[in-house]
Order: structure tokens, then sequence, then C-alpha cells
């Protein structure tokens, strides 16, 4: 009975631990947005991902940063060795952090001719062994950059490369939401509507470091922006969809009434048909005549009857 009892309480909990990871799971069927697609698209390609991500992929805003001149191992590990504490202060907040290299074919030959040296980063593996878990993407095709970048400009109009800014937020659809410059210590933000830079951090101890500072400070604000902009696309394809909605049932009522309308119309029979029915109308007309006759032909007789018996 015991047994039976323990083996009740493992199943009971197994039960409940099952449905919390069921409940705290995201949908499967909320399409993603562009950039967390991009990701999820390129698993499998790992000269496009360079490491199997843990992130969330319903963030509202997405984090980019460059990590240019890293390549040789000690510059790689000055630039990378904060990004694992970044990333898990960012965990639920609305907010993700996406690390790009420009890694070339031309890279990778240049690796394979002085690895015996020791001193070069073979940037995909390291990349892989990082404990920072955030996507670690590779932008030297077109493509990446197009989903990632696209109408990166300055206030001023001029448009901006993947390698400048160093750091810049993006919503989950790649619009640009913020553009961060360093420059003597301190942290200032733009974006693509606003002329005036603000100052964001103040006092950055470490070079290396100045993009933990700038996202702690501004990851509330740029998401409540992302979800301000989210609800008011949404607003509007809701608005398009009800559009194209009543233009639909419109057009059902229209041809629903011409069709009515052609049904209704009385048929018209052709003339041979018409002579046809006539004439039988006439020969009925006829039999009905004889009839009359011959029922007036009884009355006659039984009045013969009838006066030869009063008689």
């Amino acid at each position: 009975m015991r047994h039976f009892l323990r083996f009740i309480a493992l199943l009971l909990i197994a039960t409940i631990v099952l449905n919390g990871n069921a409940w705290g799971a995201p949908k499967k069927n909320k399409k993603l947005r562009p950039v967390p697609a991009l990701i999820e698209s390129s698993r499998r390609n790992k000269d496009l991902l360079f490491n199997s991500p843990k992130y969330d992929r319903y963030a509202k805003v997405y984090y980019l940063y460059y990590l240019s001149n890293v390549y040789s191992n000690a510059d790689f590990t000055k630039a990378t060795e904060h990004l694992a504490e970044l990333h898990k202060k960012m965990h639920c907040t609305g907010a993700e952090l996406i690390v790009y290299v420009d890694y070339t074919e031309e890279d990778a030959a240049l690796y394979q001719k002085n690895r015996r040296y020791g001193y070069m980063a073979n940037i995909p593996k390291r990349c892989r062994q990082l404990n920072a878990k955030c996507p670690f993407v590779n932008v030297y095709r077109k493509e990446v950059r197009d989903k990632l970048f696209k109408e990166h400009k300055s206030p001023f109009g001029s448009e901006y490369s993947y390698s400048y800014p160093h750091l810049r937020a993006i919503d989950a659809d790649g619009n640009a939401l913020a553009y961060f410059m360093l420059s003597d210590h301190s942290v200032r933000m733009t974006s693509p509507t606003r002329k005036t830079p603000q100052l964001v951090v103040r006092g950055v101890r470490k070079e290396s470091e100045w993009i933990v500072d700038t996202i702690l400070a501004t990851h509330s604000t740029l998401v409540k922006q992302a979800e301000s902009m989210e609800a008011s696309r949404q607003e509007q394809e809701d608005d398009e969809d009800a559009d194209v909605k009543k233009k639909k049932k419109a057009a059902g009522k229209k041809k629903a009434a011409s069709k009515k309308k052609s049904t209704g119309k009385q048929f018209k029979r052709p003339q041979k048909w018409r002579k046809h029915v006539e004439e039988e109308d006439k020969d009925d007309d006829d039999e009905e005549e004889d009839e009359d006759d011959e029922y007036e032909d009884d009355e006659e007789d039984d009045e013969y009857e009838d006066d030869y018996w009063d008689e």
C-alpha cells in the first residue's frame, strides 16, 4: 500500500511539472516577427549563426552589438567576457541582445594560415564556447544585413552601414529605434527622427563594457516605445482587415442581389410551345361542350319519363 501511495504522489508531481512547463512555454502558433524568424531559420546554417542561442524570441527590442577587430584571442576575450552577465540581467525584460560579426571566407582562410602561431581566434568556435547564449550572427551575407539593418539612417538622412554605430536597437521587424555612440566616457543616444542626441550614460569606466551600462539604462524606455509602435501598427492592420471584410461583404450582397434579380425575370415561352398549349386548351373546351350537351339530353329524357308516368 505504501508503494502504491508513493507511486500516486510521484505521478501527481510529474503532472504538475509538465503542466507548468506547458503553461510557461510560448505559444507555438504565434507567428514570429522577421528578426527572430531570421535567427530560427538559420539554426542549421553554421555559416550564419555561430551558436545555439537561448533567447526570448518574442522580445520587443533587440540590441545589435558589433564585434569588430577581435581576430586575436586576447581581443575576443576582452570584448566578450562581460556578455554572459549582461544577457542574464536582460532576461524577462522584453529586450534581447544579438552579437554580430562580419566573418568572411577570407577571414576563415587567414585563420587557417596562421592557426599554428596560436594567437588568432577561431571566431565561430569561440562564439559557441561562450557562456553567453545570446545569438551570435554572421552578417557577411546581404540577405542577413537587409533583415537586421534595413533603412537605418541618421536623423540627418545619411545611411548607416552595419559597421557603424557599433551598438543600436531595433524592434522585432528590424526597424531602427535608437543608435548609441561612445565619446569621452559618455554615451549618447539618437533616433532616426530626433536630431538632438540624448545623454544616457556618464562616466564609463571601461570602454569594453560600455554596452552594459547603455543597455541597462535604456531598455525599459525602448521596450515601451516598441510596444506603443506595435500597438499602433496592429490597430492599423485591424482597420485594414475590417475594410477588406466590409468590401467583401458588400460585394457578396451585390452579387446575391444581382443573382436574385436575374432569376426573378419571367421566362418567355417559345411561340411554338404557346401554339401547342392553345390547341390543347381548345380541345379541352370542345370536350366540355360535348359533355354539357350529353348532360342536357339526359335531363330531357328524364322529363319525358316523368310525364309518361304522370299520365
